[in-house]
């Protein structure tokens, strides 16, 4: 699956541990910028949270609601 769809979208995450996020993906980060050579996003959550997923951390990604307003 390609992250980089999800960029500016407001989406809701279930991770492979099954704990449950929600929020903006508010950046893209391309493979060859990270170290383990993953693509990745960043959510911010609504409390301003910011957590990083690579597609191993993703058992489901969802959009809820388009780019943000």
């Amino acid at each position: 699956m390609s992250l980089k769809q999800y960029f500016d979208k407001y989406v809701i995450i279930i991770t492979d541990d099954g704990k449950a996020f929600t929020g903006l993906v508010d950046d893209y980060i391309y493979p060859e910028d990270n170290e383990n050579n993953l693509e990745s996003i960043v959510l911010k959550t609504q409390k301003g949270n910011l957590y990083e997923f690579t597609n191993d951390d993703i058992e489901t990604i969802e959009i809820i609601k388009g780019e943000k307003q």
